[in-house]
């Protein structure tokens, strides 16, 4: 296994133009995440999904989120506080 390590490391060394995809994987969240992040249960974060008031992705059998998704909402339903 260190073998296959120390190839892949002189072959990506060796040309410039290889992109780690590591550091470009996009971060997803869990309905549990949201909740939490939000302070609501996971039932709540499916209707807001299924009323449209929040955007998810359904990747094979599961609900993600996209953090900067979850920030535009929270942005779009803040109420100014007096």
């Amino acid at each position: 296994m260190e073998n296959l390590n120390n190839q892949a490391n002189s072959l990506t060394n060796s040309i410039p133009f290889i992109v780690d995809m590591t550091e470009k994987k996009e971060q997803w969240l869990k309905v549990s995440d949201v909740a939490k992040q939000l302070s609501v249960s996971t039932v709540t974060i499916h209707r807001l999904v299924q009323r449209g008031e929040l955007v998810g992705h359904k990747i094979g059998k599961l609900l993600k989120f996209r953090p900067n998704e979850i920030d535009d909402y929270i942005k779009r339903t803040r109420t100014d506080q007096k």
